[in-house]
């Protein structure tokens, strides 16, 4: 038997199955959310720990691409507030 016969089908993430893992992240809170107490928390069954890991470490990428872009965006608008949007011209 080969390690492909092996393999177990990839998992699709619902959205009722994101949303689940998601409140499981905010219940631990960001420093404690480790695969392990995400899946106590879920308590969903044929759930594996590389799942969890695989699908935590997107979710993190995503949290801090969408905070940059507020950093951004709360940047910009504080540039015009302040009336200084463009290079002075010398």
């Amino acid at each position: 038997m080969s390690a492909q016969a092996l393999k177990r089908p990839r998992l699709v993430w619902s959205e009722s199955l994101h949303q689940r893992f998601v409140q499981a992240v905010n219940t631990l809170g960001p420093k404690r959310a480790v695969p392990k107490s995400i899946m106590k928390i879920m308590n969903v069954e044929g759930l594996t720990r590389e799942n969890v890991a695989s699908h935590l470490q997107k979710y993190r990428i995503q949290l801090k691409k969408a905070t940059e872009k507020k950093g951004k965006a709360a940047k910009v608008k504080e540039e015009k507030e302040e009336g200084g949007g463009g290079k002075a011209k010398e």
